[in-house]
């Protein structure tokens, strides 16, 4: 731990020192760059004076020298784009002055029209080294001349003094390394700076470079690039001062954490004779719990925390103790809830064994006891589509080995005596508080009454609609015919409604028969019922179970057939007689209506509802061919129909 803290503090002191060098390059290159931009606010507004843009060059000379006063620069000059001198603060008004040598910052303004500072250059007027801020002067909107202020190195080594620390090193290099300032030296300006350093200009930032100062010293180097002026301003501590700082340090603390340790040491050994004694006591109390026996309290002088610790054993031991029979009453009650269930339920443990299966889930498996999962898989399972199930997929697989939840999933179960039976099934895993899965429960239903039922049901309602649809269809066919065949509206309404009866009649048999047919001989008898005495009419042939659309298409012939008997022809005198015979073979049923010893019977000139609905009505709706013969002696019709 010792050598941890010196390590620490060590570290610690290297860190701060590497944050205040790197503070110290950002609030100088700040610095710097707040009195650039100071410089270059002066000389813009100097050069919104409107004696440049009159012409009046002496009196924007008086303006430029006021100007250089208290910007504090080496001088400002006014130039035209060839660099030729116009003023200079540094000649008297009049005196013939030269020609730029560097044009490159000049010419800059000119195309940008925008501030520029240049690097470290020579003074055109001396060997002084100086740099240039040099702002547009517009005439009419044109940029017609540049002004410009050179700043001296001492210009920015004042600002440094003040910011640098006495011993630390301080430099400002331009865009190709060269030294503008540098403090405490001076004379080193103009120069390059140390290779190391040269290597790292153009880079953003750096911290904490180990260098060799010019004086062979060594040091730590933070920098820091301005992106407004391309400078870099590089920081320097020398190391023996972070060294002497750390040494005294280190040993203060080394000797401070050596007695500290000294002290708990000696300390340590006292009072770990008397805690031994206590804990002793109480490992005595924890493993006669973990045996179930009762606790002995240990001796008062013992430690306080010791005493409350056994105190809080003996209300474990009591807590155990009745959450031992509250679990198992809940175990009980569990155990029996889910064997009342009235649906399967299935536990499985993540090693396959299965810790709980109700009545239900043996029933469906035949099954009267199982232990593993791979009991549940002697079975075969069918997804609805007839392929092969494998135990492998199934939801409580999938639940166990992926956590994956199953809601109503159906498929075939095929039970060990070979029955099927349609299961619905249901699976999810349960976690405990920490989230690592210990079971897998699935439940399961069995379907199979409930999806015939609701087959049933579906087919019901299909035969309904499509009966529905028949009969509606033939109330309209008998509307449409009666219409045609009525002079009167009275007529039409008894026409109707006698056919409609007749309809009624053939819909009473079979609703008696849960519309699953009825017998011929009944919708014969039924239909001729009303009409004529029974010496009059004779029925004869095999019994015969028509279905409901040939019953209802023959009900309304017979009617039609009736009717007309009735009215004109052999029922409607006392000695008429009427045959209806009819056979059955190969599913064919063909039936002779045949009228004698009635009045004559001649063809008629039109077709009536009668005739119409049956060579049209019944061949279109419900398959039955017909044939009407008129013959003198009485009229005979022949219907026939396949039975599938």
């Amino acid at each position: 731990m010792a050598g941890g803290l010196v390590w620490f503090f060590t570290a610690k002191e290297f860190d701060q020192n590497e944050r205040d060098l790197s503070d110290r390059a950002a609030l100088t290159l700040t610095a710097v760059e707040l009195k650039i931009q100071n410089v270059i606010e002066d000389l813009q507004v100097l050069a919104e004076s409107p004696d440049v843009a009159a012409g009046d060059f002496r009196a924007f000379g008086a303006h430029m020298r006021a100007a250089n006063r208290w910007i504090g620069g080496y001088g400002l000059v006014l130039v035209d784009r060839s660099g030729q001198l116009l003023i200079s603060t540094r000649r008297a008004p009049g005196e013939t002055l030269p020609r730029r040598g560097n044009l490159d910052t000049q010419e800059k303004v000119f195309v940008t029209g925008q501030p520029q500072i240049s690097g470290l250059i020579a003074a055109a007027e001396s060997n002084n080294f100086i740099i240039s801020i040099e702002v547009p002067v517009r005439v009419n909107n044109e940029v017609r001349y540049v002004l410009a202020a050179g700043l001296p190195p001492e210009y920015f080594a004042d600002l440094m003094r003040k910011l640098v620390p006495p011993e630390w090193i301080g430099s400002i290099v331009d865009q190709r390394g060269m030294l503008i300032s540098r403090v405490p030296e001076m004379g080193v300006v103009g120069q390059p700076i140390v290779p190391v350093l040269l290597e790292q200009v153009g880079k953003t930032s750096g911290r904490w470079i180990p260098i060799e100062s010019r004086s062979g010293g060594e040091a730590y180097s933070s920098f820091l690039r301005s992106q407004q002026l391309g400078w870099t301003v590089f920081v320097a501590m020398p190391r023996e001062l972070l060294s002497a700082g750390m040494r005294q340090s280190v040993v203060i603390l080394t000797a401070l954490v050596l007695a500290a340790l000294a002290i708990s040491l000696f300390l340590a050994r006292q009072l770990s004779r008397w805690i031994m004694r206590s804990l002793e006591a109480l490992q005595l109390n924890v493993v006669t719990l973990g045996q179930g026996g009762h606790l002995r309290p240990s001796a008062k002088s013992g430690l306080r925390e010791v005493a409350h610790m056994e105190g809080v054993l003996a209300g474990v031991s009591e807590n155990i103790a009745s959450a031992r029979e509250r679990v198992e009453r809940e175990r009980i009650l569990l155990k029996a809830t889910v064997q009342a269930m009235p649906v399967g339920v299935l536990i499985v443990g993540p090693d396959g064994g299965v810790l709980l299966a109700n009545r239900k889930a043996l029933a469906i498996w035949s099954a009267d006891r199982v232990e593993t999962f791979k009991d549940f898989t002697n079975v075969t399972r069918l997804r609805l589509d007839g392929s092969r199930y494998p135990p492998a997929e199934w939801p409580v697989t999938r639940a166990l080995r992926h956590g994956a939840v199953t809601e109503d999933e159906e498929v075939i179960h095929v039970t060990r005596d070979g029955r099927s039976i349609r299961v619905s099934t249901s699976a999810a895993p349960v976690y405990d508080d920490a989230g690592t899965l210990i079971a897998a429960v699935a439940a399961f239903f069995d379907l199979t009454e409930l999806r015939n039922a609701i087959q049933q049901q579906k087919l019901l309602l299909d035969e309904i609609n499509h009966r529905v649809k028949n009969t509606l269809a033939t109330v309209q066919s008998i509307a449409t015919l009666t219409r045609s065949g009525s002079s009167t509206v009275e007529a039409y309404v008894e026409s109707f409604q006698q056919r409609i009866f007749a309809l009624a009649r053939a819909y009473d048999l079979l609703t008696d028969n849960k519309w699953q047919g009825t017998d011929l001989r009944a919708i014969v008898g039924a239909t001729l019922a009303p009409y004529g005495r029974a010496d009059q009419v004779s029925i004869e042939g095999p019994p015969v179970h028509l279905p409901p659309k040939p019953t209802l298409a023959l009900a309304a012939a017979l009617q039609e057939l009736a009717t007309n008997a009735a009215k004109y022809g052999s029922l409607s005198v006392q000695q008429g007689r009427l045959d209806v015979f009819w056979s059955y073979e190969n599913q064919k049923l063909d039936l002779t209506w045949t009228e004698s010893e009635g009045p004559a019977v001649t063809p008629p000139t039109r077709r009536g509802f009668g005739s119409r609905l049956i060579e049209e009505v019944l061949a279109r709706e419900a398959g039955w061919t017909s044939e009407i013969k008129y013959r003198p002696s009485g009229l005979c019709c022949h219907l026939a129909v396949q039975l599938t």
